[in-house]
C-alpha cells in the first residue's frame, strides 16, 4: 500500500502495524516495521516540515535515502582480487540508519507522503541461470550468472541518483577455502543499466567446489571503493561428471604380450561396459608403441554397439583389425634388443561415445615382454 500525499498519524499508524494509544509521532519515525526501500520515509535531516512533496523527494534522494552502504576494499586492483569473503551477510548490506528525533533533525509527519509499504529492493538477486557440469580430465564446468535491475514499479529507488552508486557494475566470485581473494568475474555495465545482464564463467577442472557470488558497484572517481549490492547474494555448487557417467562406458585396457626368441605375440584386449539402459554406437581405438614411440600397431575409428547393461571385449588382430572372438593375435618380429621393436610396449586403447564425442576415454599400459 502507497499512502498519499496528505497522511494522518491514525493512518500512518495503522500502515505500520502501530497501535499504541496516544500515537506519538516520535515513535512512527522509528518504527521497526518501516521498509527502508521506500523513497520516502522519515530521515534524520533539517529539512523544513512544510517542504513540498518534491523537495521532500530531492532530499531523499541527495541523502540517499536514510540509506548506509557498507563497502569492501581490493586485495589486490590490478588483478581485480578482494580480500574480504563473500557472506550472506552481503545479501543485507545496505542498512536503513532510521533517525532518532531532535531539535535539530525533528521528527516530520510529512516524511510519510507517499510511503511505500511494498516497495523493493532495486535490485534483483543474482542468479545461476545456466550450468553444466565439467567432465574430470577434459574441461571444467560452464556457469552463466545473470542479475539486473528490479523494474517493478515498486522498486522506486533508482541508485543513479545517489553519487557513491555511480560506476561499474560487476559480479564478485569467490570460491570456498580459496586464499586469493573474489574476482571479479562479469563485464562492467554502467549505472544506468535498465535490463538484466548475464556473466559466462569457464571453470576448469580443477575449480570445481563451493561459490559464493555477489553483484558490486565501483565507484566511478573514487578511490577503489566496492559497494556490495543489496539482495544479490547467492552461493551454488559445481562438480565434474567422472569419464563413465559422463560417457555412460567403462573402459578396460587388457593388452598383454608373450615372447618366444625374437617372435612377440601382442594380445590386444579392449573391454567395454555400458552402464545405462540403452545401447551405445561406440568407437574404439588402439595405439601400441615400442619404448622409442615407434608405432609398432594402430587401429582407431572403429565402430561397435554395445548393448544396454552388457559388456563386449574386442580383441586386436594381425589384419590389423578389431575381433570379437578370441584368439585375436597380433605377431611382433624382431622383439629385443637387438630387434626393431624393444620393449616396453606402451598400448593405449580409447573410447568414446558416438554422442558425447567431446570427451575420449583412454587407458594406458605398459607391457614387459616376457
Amino acid at each position: 500500500m502507497k499512502l498519499g500525499s496528505g497522511v494522518t498519524m491514525i493512518e500512518v499508524a495503522q500502515t505500520l502495524g502501530y497501535y499504541a494509544n496516544p500515537i506519538q509521532l516520535s515513535r512512527l519515525v522509528k518504527h521497526p516495521n518501516l521498509n527502508k526501500w521506500s523513497r520516502c520515509h522519515p530521515v534524520a535531516y533539517a529539512g523544513d516540515s512544510k517542504a513540498t512533496t518534491a523537495e521532500l523527494e530531492q532530499w531523499m534522494d541527495q541523502i540517499g535515502w536514510g540509506i548506509e552502504m557498507d563497502s569492501i576494499q581490493p586485495m589486490n586492483t590490478d588483478a581485480q582480487t578482494y580480500g574480504s569473503a563473500i557472506t550472506a551477510s552481503m545479501g543485507e548490506c545496505w542498512h536503513y540508519s532510521g533517525m532518532t528525533p531532535t531539535q535539530d533533525y525533528p521528527a516530520r509527519l510529512g516524511d510519510f507522503r507517499h510511503y511505500n509499504t511494498d516497495a523493493e529492493c532495486p535490485f534483483l538477486p543474482v542468479e545461476l541461470y545456466y550450468y553444466v557440469p565439467g567432465v574430470e580430465n577434459h574441461y571444467g564446468p560452464t556457469v552463466q550468472l545473470k542479475w539486473g535491475r528490479n523494474l517493478s514499479a515498486n522498486a522506486e529507488i533508482d541508485p543513479y541518483k545517489k553519487s557513491t552508486l555511480h560506476g561499474n557494475y560487476h559480479i564478485l566470485l569467490k570460491k570456498s577455502g580459496s586464499t586469493t581473494g573474489a574476482s571479479m568475474v562479469s563485464s562492467a555495465v554502467t549505472s544506468t543499466f535498465s535490463s538484466m545482464t548475464s556473466s559466462n564463467i569457464s571453470l576448469n577442472s580443477a575449480q570445481t567446489g563451493t561459490y559464493q557470488a555477489c553483484a558490486v558497484v565501483v565507484r566511478t572517481g573514487g578511490d577503489n571503493e566496492v559497494y556490495p549490492l543489496p539482495n544479490t547474494y547467492i552461493t551454488f555448487e559445481t562438480r565434474n561428471y567422472t569419464e563413465e557417467e559422463y560417457v555412460g562406458l567403462q573402459l578396460v585396457n587388457q593388452c598383454s604380450m608373450t615372447k618366444s626368441s625374437t617372435v612377440g605375440q601382442l594380445t590386444v584386449r579392449l573391454k567395454l561396459t555400458n552402464l545405462t539402459n540403452e545401447s551405445i554406437s561406440a568407437i574404439v581405438g588402439c595405439e601400441v608403441y615400442d619404448n622409442r614411440n615407434a608405432m609398432v600397431w594402430q587401429k582407431l575409428n572403429y565402430s561397435v554397439t554395445v548393448p544396454a547393461n552388457s559388456s563386449i571385449t574386442l580383441y586386436g588382430n594381425e589384419n590389423q583389425n578389431f575381433v570379437t572372438t578370441d584368439p585375436g593375435t597380433i605377431r611382433v618380429e624382431d622383439i629385443g634388443p637387438s630387434g626393431t621393436f624393444r620393449p616396453p610396449i606402451t598400448a593405449e586403447c580409447r573410447a568414446k561415445n558416438s554422442l558425447k564425442s567431446d570427451v575420449e576415454m583412454r587407458r594406458s599400459a605398459t607391457i614387459l615382454a616376457s
